[in-house]
């Protein structure tokens, strides 16, 4: 039966013994001695192991972080009061295209602000040319309806048109600038926020750097520890001539 128990007990090599000695002290009733010098003598196998988990960590780190801006709408809605309506609302929506933007440690922050900056002036102009589109189909459109109106009072049903048109034509020019400096407003304020947006993700991102780098730092400092441990270091030798593991 004990011949049988052998055969199946599991051998460990001397490496295997030290390694064990060294990594899990508690476990193997370990003095602080021995486990110094397994240490030092099992410092290659050691130091590689240490050193491919620190090469996986900063192969997960990414050379570039990007952040954008979603597409959206900016609304302008404009108030006015009619003499048989009351208050009345008119909205019109103009889209703001998505941007997007990339860094590695932060420093082209004022380069991505300014890249945004162009980019909203694009959309600015775009929205005030299909604010201005729309005045022109909207004067063309109460134009029409005076004229039809001017014709028609010759048989009464005319009245009505230029009741409606008339205050039109009068209100349009202020509708649309009212559009126009609404526009130019909202625009400035989006540029305002998404710069300080872009500010704080960069900044964001010089910390994530610096942290990663004062971390890496002391794995480098472990590694330079464990390369340079020598095995003797630990074993004294008495007048006796005897190596004793100290």
């Amino acid at each position: 039966m004990n011949a049988e128990k052998s055969l199946f007990e599991e051998r460990k090599n001397f490496m295997q013994l030290l390694l064990e000695a060294a990594m899990n002290p508690e476990a193997n009733d370990t003095n602080v001695a021995l486990t110094k010098f397994a240490i030092a003598v099992s410092k290659y196998y050691i130091y590689d192991a240490y050193n491919d988990i620190t090469a996986e960590n900063r192969a997960k780190i990414p050379e570039k972080i990007s952040g954008a801006f979603e597409q959206k709408e900016i609304s302008s809605s404009y108030k006015y009061n009619t003499t048989f309506s009351g208050e009345k609302i008119e909205s019109k929506s103009f889209d703001v295209s998505e941007f997007q933007f990339v860094t590695k440690d932060g420093s082209n922050e004022l380069k991505i602000i300014e890249l945004l900056k162009e980019k909203r002036m694009q959309d600015l102009q775009k929205a005030l040319a299909q604010a201005q589109k729309a005045q022109s189909d909207e004067a063309a459109d109460i134009t029409k309806n005076i004229i039809l109106g001017i014709i028609g009072l010759f048989f009464i049903v005319g009245i009505p048109l230029l009741i409606i048109a008339v205050p039109q034509k009068i209100r349009l020019n202020e509708k649309y600038q009212f559009y126009f400096n609404d526009l130019k407003k909202q625009f400035s304020n989006l540029v305002t926020n998404e710069s300080q947006t872009i500010r704080a993700f960069c900044a964001e991102t010089v910390d994530y750097r610096d942290e990663f780098a004062e971390k890496d730092a002391k794995a480098q400092i472990f590694l330079d520890y464990i390369e340079n441990l020598e095995g003797n270091e630990y074993i004294h030798v008495p007048a006796s001539r005897r190596r004793v593991i100290t």
